[in-house]
């Protein structure tokens, strides 16, 4: 839900709160594509310190303050950095969400988990997509990346409980 809000609003909030062209918000956001390659490659040497789920606290921490920083900052540059924040942490959270839920489960259950988990993300993106349409009528697009960021933070919080319940495990 959180990276729905962000892949959702944020070049339309660039667009309308902020007069940016589009070439601009497109160089932005592929700037935060180049950032999340860059994070997709260091998550394998982080990977090797942290566990998959303080990989994935991290990057839900990080997540939401890029989302902060785009609701609640009080510029264009630092909505940019947030947007960028957002695209590049990504590419470090995904990483360690696909190696945490295989590692919970047990080898004949990762086919089900695979998917119970991509169903779970297209369903948060989408309740996000469709809740946020309605949060920025009502309330503006800050409000949809202030919601995002509470929702990445409570992403973090149970990686968090993750890590610890599989560090127990072991």
């Amino acid at each position: 839900a959180a990276q729905g809000a962000a892949k959702s609003f944020a070049s339309v909030y660039l667009d309308r709160a902020f007069a940016v062209p589009t070439s601009v918000i497109g160089t932005v956001v592929s700037v935060g594509m180049g950032a999340s390659v860059a994070a997709a490659l260091a998550g394998g040497r982080l990977g090797r310190r942290l566990s998959s789920g303080k990989v994935m606290l991290i990057g839900s921490a990080i997540i939401a303050a890029g989302l902060a920083l785009i609701g609640l900052g009080p510029s264009l540059p630092l909505a940019m950095l947030g947007v960028v924040l957002v695209y590049g942490l990504l590419g470090l959270w995904r990483p360690a969400y696909q190696a945490a839920q295989m590692q919970v489960a047990p080898p004949e259950a990762r086919g089900t988990v695979s998917g119970i988990s991509a169903m779970a993300m297209s369903v948060g993106y989408g309740a996000m997509s469709y809740s946020g349409g309605l949060i920025a009528e009502g309330a503006g697009y800050p409000a949809v990346f202030v919601t995002g960021a509470s929702v990445a933070l409570l992403a973090a919080l149970l990686a968090g409980v993750l890590s610890q319940r599989m560090g127990r495990a072991r």
